[in-house]
């Protein structure tokens, strides 16, 4: 089943914590441990609203900022959300959202909500303005 949310984390605990917040919060994440597997899986047609990753991850496996770009180029509509250190913030620009580590659960949903209802908004206003 195509899930709305993909979450990319390298943290198993960190994965589950996020991916079960998103789904008592009403969105249908779906969580993966490795950049590799999100991306064979995302490979296949299916809606996906919004992407969070880390930026980095353990060498020899692809960076978030790697995936975010891939799935962008196949996906346009795709909204990221990356969480990393600071001094990475810089490279989310252009690509997407951006949030310093650490992220409490509640911080994410909310980011989340927020990323979710503005491309709803913009869906739905014909005019492509941002509401104020």
């Amino acid at each position: 089943m195509p899930a709305r949310i993909v979450v990319v984390y390298d943290e198993p605990a960190l994965l589950e914590e996020a991916v079960s917040a998103l789904g008592l919060a009403g969105h249908d994440p779906v969580g993966f441990t490795d950049t590799m597997a999100a991306l064979r899986a995302l490979d296949k047609p299916q809606q996906v609203s919004l992407l969070i990753t880390r930026m980095r991850f353990p060498a020899g496996r692809p960076q978030g900022l790697s995936l975010a770009r891939v799935l962008k180029m196949k996906r346009p509509e795709l909204k990221v959300l990356f969480t990393a250190q600071a001094e990475l913030a810089e490279h989310a620009e252009g690509i997407g959202e951006f949030m310093t580590l650490p992220v409490s659960v509640t911080d994410l949903v909310a980011t989340v909500d927020r990323i979710l209802q503005s491309c709803a908004g913009s869906a739905s206003d014909g005019s492509g303005a941002a509401a104020g």
